[in-house]
């Protein structure tokens, strides 16, 4: 993982973390469980949802 100065980003952060490790966003949805849609995303990709609070996202993991 690779620092990236904050300015590129226009943030007061003193830096952000860049990873090549991404998440392809489907939906949002209203759960607070940690689901799995099995192999439905495109080109076969496991999709399952990441929980905050009262909601959560749709998504699949991809190259960023």
């Amino acid at each position: 993982m690779q620092e990236v100065p904050a300015q590129r980003y226009g943030t007061d952060s003193p830096s952000l973390k860049q990873t090549e490790e991404g998440r392809y966003l489907y939906s949002i949805i209203n759960s607070d469980a940690e689901l799995s849609f099995d192999n439905i995303g495109i080109d076969d990709s496991d999709v399952y949802t990441v929980p905050h609070k009262d909601i959560a996202a749709v998504v699949h993991s991809c190259q960023a």
